[in-house]
């Protein structure tokens, strides 16, 4: 069972067809991204810090879309209207939402490292950022308590507040936290 893998959470609907769902991702990659970066390259030419203290405040979007889509808070959304259509398009709209919210995070992190690093300190910093992040992934799939499945780390908050109150749920968080 493959309910692990956050972006199944796109693709995979009772409800919501697969043309819908494309539609979604052109609207979302398409229009709001494009027209975000529009924005920003036209009417912030004169102020280069702009985006990167703008993704820094963004906090932890890449957290809060995995949660999203491996909790199994989002399969039912019943208070959209529209019915169950409606609550699974909603439900993937919020999803990608927050993909664009961590592209314009990853964005603005790049536009630091390149406006604070020369060149050398850059690609020092990328090729250690990539080993200790591969390192990581090694040790998490290894040992994580969420290392086959979300498990404690995602916990589904349908379930009642007694699924958030896990010491793994608010470690991860807090780590997410202090990354961004």
């Amino acid at each position: 069972m493959l309910t692990h893998v956050p972006s199944l959470v796109l693709w995979t609907s009772n409800h919501a067809k697969g043309w819908q769902v494309v539609i979604l991702c052109i609207i979302f990659y398409g229009f709001v991204w494009a027209g975000f970066l529009f924005i920003v390259s036209r009417y912030f030419k004169s102020h280069s810090w702009f985006l990167p203290v703008f993704a820094c405040g963004l906090g932890a979007p890449r957290w809060a879309q995995i949660w999203w889509g491996v909790s199994g808070i989002g399969y039912f959304l019943p208070w959209v209207s529209g019915g169950y259509v409606g609550g699974a398009l909603a439900s993937r709209s919020l999803w990608l939402w927050l993909g664009v919210l961590d592209s314009i995070q990853g964005l603005g992190f790049g536009i630091i490292l390149l406006q604070t690093l020369t060149r050398m300190h850059m690609l020092f910093t990328l090729i250690c950022s990539q080993v200790l992040g591969s390192i990581a992934t090694i040790c998490a799939r290894a040992f994580a308590p969420n290392n086959i499945g979300p498990g404690p780390v995602s916990p589904d908050p349908t379930f009642g507040g007694s699924s958030v109150a896990n010491g793994w749920f608010w470690a991860a968080l807090i780590c997410q936290l202090l990354i961004w």
